[in-house]
């Protein structure tokens, strides 16, 4: 038995069955839904991204190095993973598969140690030690002076913080730790060519005649070195031709010995028109 409903439908009284009022509550409350929808879009947005930003552990970070390395395939293009023993990269890579913690550290130092060798090359600012600057401002006075691109000097300023943070108990998963090692790497290796560029830069220059180029090429050498022992140091000479030279120089990072002095033996150095 069903129960009649009774409407007014142009001015007659209508007896309107129970299905009836069912399915047009049915239609009515998805309208009155979509309104409120409408009405209140901004709000709703907002508990969203609320939501969608809880910081569950070790969530966030990730998401950010992410942000960064996909971003810093504009600045270089994604190479094979080093397996040059000596390399940063390599050695980071090795640290982070036994303690992201102490990889990120570990970068962290070698940024901050490179940047000082450099901004102390350039002597960017001879009133005052490097030692008593921080990080941030190393990275800004090499960007100010031209010694840092402005992309190597974001990416800094990128990498460096998230590197603390995971230093400083943020938990980072292994796979963002060794993808900002990599990117870091990569920033490591343009301050050393940017430091090397700057060291070997020629104080003088000058145009000989071909005649001299050969006979210095062909001439002998004599080079000085000290061994710096504990107990004993030395003194050491070597007469070498450009071929022994070039020999003695292959490598010569492992020796311990420091080169002093380079001279010709049978060759006048021209002077300078």
């Amino acid at each position: 038995m069903t129960v009649d409903s009774i409407m007014d439908w142009g001015g007659r009284r209508v007896k309107i069955a129970e299905p009836v009022l069912d399915y047009i509550n049915v239609l009515v409350w998805p309208l009155v839904i979509g309104v409120a929808f409408f009405l209140f879009r901004k709000q709703i947005a907002e508990v969203v991204r609320r939501i969608t930003h809880v910081k569950l552990p070790g969530a966030e970070l990730d998401l950010i190095v992410q942000e960064v390395t996909d971003r810093a395939t504009e600045y270089r293009e994604p190479t094979e993973t080093t397996t040059d023993q000596d390399s940063p990269g390599f050695t980071l890579r090795e640290v982070i598969r036994r303690d992201p913690t102490l990889g990120m550290a570990q970068l962290r130092i070698q940024l901050e140690k490179a940047l000082r060798t450099l901004h102390r090359l350039v002597g960017v600012d001879s009133s005052a030690s490097d030692r008593g600057l921080g990080i941030t401002r190393l990275v800004r006075d090499l960007e100010k002076s031209g010694h840092l691109s402005p992309v190597i000097a974001q990416y800094l300023r990128d990498v460096i913080p998230l590197a603390n943070r995971a230093v400083h108990g943020e938990t980072i998963s292994q796979e963002s730790a060794e993808s900002l090692a990599d990117l870091g790497s990569s920033l490591l290796e343009d301050l050393r060519l940017l430091t090397l560029d700057i060291a070997i830069t020629p104080s003088a220059s000058w145009v000989i005649s071909t005649d001299n180029r050969d006979l210095m090429m062909n001439g002998r050498y004599l080079i000085t070195t000290v061994v710096p022992l504990e107990s004993g140091p030395s003194i050491k000479e070597y007469e070498f031709d450009q071929e022994q030279f070039d020999w003695f120089l292959d490598g010569y990072e492992e020796f311990a010995e420091f080169i002093i002095s380079v001279r010709p033996i049978d060759v006048d150095i021209p002077e300078p028109a």
